[in-house]
């Protein structure tokens, strides 16, 4: 008979090659989006009373959510079906425009680059957002 070593670790109902549930936040992370958004951004993400994110909840069924924080920073969390989130950021395309433009981004990103006409970047029409990407997805965005 084999004797098993004895090990002080304890798997918690877990294998060793699947992660405890903690850190298993979402089975599927290609669901859930965050985005690092200025704090200044996030009143107008939220609404007056909350009114703007509770409709998007309802309207996309997606969860939503903006942490307070005292940074010059904060992390918009969003949850849901693919198409919900995407639904959710085209609703908020208007706000993101205005509050997240490239115009108040760091202007050296956009020397040199051009439209597909050959044209000049016009800040006025890009977003500077800045996606928060899981480290079990980094290797599909950098290819």
């Amino acid at each position: 008979q084999l004797l098993q070593p004895f090990t002080m670790k304890r798997n918690n109902g877990h294998s060793e090659e699947e992660p405890a549930s903690k850190f298993r936040r979402n089975e599927d992370p290609s669901k859930f989006l965050r985005v690092l958004i200025p704090s200044k951004a996030a009143g107008p993400i939220i609404g007056k009373g909350g009114e703007t994110i509770k409709n998007l909840r309802a309207q996309f069924s997606v969860r939503l959510h903006i942490p307070d924080s005292r940074g010059p920073e904060r992390v918009f969390y969003l949850e849901g079906e693919r198409p919900n989130i995407c639904g959710c950021l085209k609703e908020l395309t208007e706000v993101f425009m205005d509050v997240l433009s490239a115009r108040n981004a760091d202007q050296r990103l956009l020397e040199g680059r051009k439209d597909e006409e050959g044209n000049d970047l016009d800040p006025a029409k890009l977003v500077d957002l800045r996606v928060l990407i899981h480290y079990t997805q980094v290797g599909s965005v950098i290819g």
